[in-house]
């Protein structure tokens, strides 16, 4: 498998406020604890999209007050979503946008984001 398959690149990352703030408000939302997604489907025709999705990741200030804490569940949240990336299906001229938020403070280990990244990114394929 290529790098370029596996990785998860500046191609998917959400780079603009005003793309988290459109799918918090318009976006429809599923949770799986410890997480929460947001979601929404674009139509590809007002933009080139070169990937089936983007995705961006929240770990709230007043879920985790240190920094180093907040920092380890983003790279666990990415790790996730790049292993797992082949979930997520594209829709007919349309590409995801997705927004994943960590909800609690008990996530203790990188096996709690994995499982709960498959069983959300599974259930936006079905969607």
């Amino acid at each position: 498998m290529g790098h370029s398959n596996c990785s998860l690149g500046i191609s998917k990352k959400i780079k603009k406020s005003e793309t988290i703030s459109k799918i918090l408000k318009t976006g429809r939302r599923k949770s799986s604890d410890p997480l929460r997604i947001h979601y929404l489907w674009e139509s590809n025709d007002y933009h080139t999209v070169r990937s089936k999705f983007v995705v961006g990741f929240i770990v709230p200030k007043r879920v985790y007050r240190l920094a180093v804490r907040r920092n380890k569940i983003k790279r666990w949240l990415r790790e996730a979503v790049r292993q797992q990336q082949h979930l997520i299906s594209a829709k007919d001229n349309q590409h995801l946008q997705l927004l994943i938020v960590a909800t609690r403070v008990e996530i203790k280990t990188y096996q709690e984001v994995e499982d709960a990244v498959i069983y959300l990114l599974s259930y936006l394929s079905s969607k």
